[in-house]
């Protein structure tokens, strides 16, 4: 689902962020 990718996305860039 959309909603799913767009949490995996949002906390993907936050872990890459540091």
């Amino acid at each position: 689902m959309v909603a799913t990718f767009n949490v995996v996305n949002y906390l993907l860039k936050f872990y890459l962020n540091g």
